[in-house]
């Protein structure tokens, strides 16, 4: 079976070449077929998908389920001496954002901010994420500020998933692993 699909939204559409994992029998009766497809594209939120088959051999489904990867992150860190807009953060041809994961990046610039006062986040694309917590520290303070997420808020530009903007004050020096339970 040759299967390829459409992803339609409202910010383009996403075609894929035939459906296929390599060195797998794929669209078996009864099995679950998973198939990973990257595009440059956002298509923004999801409007249609069309399904095009090009053999003779008849194939039915049940679901289909799109997820996407897409976030846009932004800190704003804010202290006595100013503050650092870091831009979207993102470790080039590395997959950031990953579950389990913990991500660092590393962020230049000329402003001491002094002390950490607080940690703005700001987030774009409609995907939703959540984290446990962000550290910050820099070559004038090498000892790690923690701002906690311990109301466990989702953050997503799409406001039924959970918030866009969220500012956590009053950082610690305590390692968040000993309130997640992680240490």
């Amino acid at each position: 079976i040759s299967a390829f699909l459409t992803l339609s939204g409202k910010g383009g559409e996403v075609k894929t070449g035939s459906l296929d994992n390599p060195k797998y029998d794929d669209f078996v009766k009864g099995a679950i077929d998973t198939f990973t497809i990257e595009s440059d594209i956002d298509i923004g939120q999801l409007d249609c998908v069309t399904i095009d088959v090009e053999e003779d051999d008849a194939w039915s489904f049940e679901w289909i389920s799109v997820s996407s990867d897409i976030i846009s992150a932004f800190l704003t860190l804010s202290g006595k001496g100013g503050e650092v807009k870091t831009g979207s953060l993102d470790n080039p041809k590395y997959d950031d954002f990953v579950r389990g994961a913990i991500d660092t990046f590393t962020i230049e610039s000329d402003i001491d901010i002094g002390q950490l006062d607080c940690v703005t986040i700001d987030v774009g694309e409609d995907d939703a994420w959540i984290f446990d917590w962000i550290s910050v520290s820099s070559d004038i303070n090498p000892d790690a500020r923690y701002v906690l997420n311990t109301e466990f808020v989702w953050m997503s530009s799409d406001l039924s998933e959970g918030r866009n903007n969220m500012e956590l004050c009053e950082p610690t020096l305590v390692d968040p692993g000993t309130y997640f339970g992680m240490g």
